[in-house]
């Protein structure tokens, strides 16, 4: 998306940061090393990392990242990997989102990712919806 150009250094407030993830931008760091260009800042689960600000060494098979831009929730993105998809296996997660992002809308609780056989195809899904604000 070429508005999220990193002009605008805005970090998200640490109240934005969906519960069990790290802030997209540490308290007292430089947003700017944390921005990405067309994509903003990202969050990722607390469980990607072995201790504050160290990420667990090698890859990960799938995650939840959280986005950011102009200081505002944007989106929750899956992250797989090609290996985990070889697998053929299905996965079901809880799709954490901030309690209030400032706008009406829906959200989805779940993310579920199921392998059909038959169509040798995955079908990757947001489900359970509800209302926030």
């Amino acid at each position: 998306m070429a508005e999220i150009d990193c002009k605008d250094l805005t970090p998200p407030a640490l109240e934005l940061t969906p519960k069990g993830y790290a802030p997209a931008v540490p308290p007292g760091a430089n947003a700017a090393e944390f921005c990405v260009p067309m994509m903003g800042f990202h969050g990722l689960p607390l469980s990607e990392f072995n201790a504050p600000g160290q990420l667990k060494p090698g890859l990960f098979e799938y995650v939840l990242i959280s986005g950011f831009y102009w200081g505002k929730y944007l989106f929750s993105e899956p992250m797989i990997t090609r290996e985990f998809l070889l697998k053929q296996q299905n996965l079901d997660l809880e799709v954490s989102h901030p309690a209030t992002v400032g706008r009406k809308t829906l959200y989805p609780t779940r993310f579920k990712v199921t392998y059909d056989a038959r169509a040798n195809a995955y079908q990757l899904v947001y489900t359970d919806f509800k209302a926030g604000e």
